[in-house]
């Protein structure tokens, strides 16, 4: 059986789930340290909150931060304040 060049796949380690209608992260790995590519997704717009960095996965769901189809404002702040960086240090600017 010969194969046309659209019919062939493979398999990698990186998640791609274009144009669907994910709302949230549940079912992904509790820790996913892989880049995903949830494009024309809902949960999407979350995502590019935290420069698409799979550690906020996690962090959305331990908070509870997304709801259905709303996301909690006060949870999704948690996420963005438990991954910032602690000690910032800027070498142009005076930190106040």
């Amino acid at each position: 059986m010969e194969l046309d060049q659209e019919e062939i796949y493979t398999v990698s380690s990186d998640f791609y789930c274009f144009v669907n209608q994910i709302t949230n992260f549940d079912g992904l790995p509790e820790f996913f340290e892989r880049p995903i590519s949830i494009y024309e997704n809902p949960v999407n717009e979350i995502y590019k909150l935290f420069n698409e960095d799979p550690r906020c996965i996690y962090w959305i769901r331990e908070f509870g931060a997304i709801q259905g189809d709303e996301v909690v404002k006060d949870r999704l702040e948690e996420v963005y304040h438990t991954l910032v960086p602690k000690d910032i240090i800027l070498k142009e600017y005076i930190l106040t």
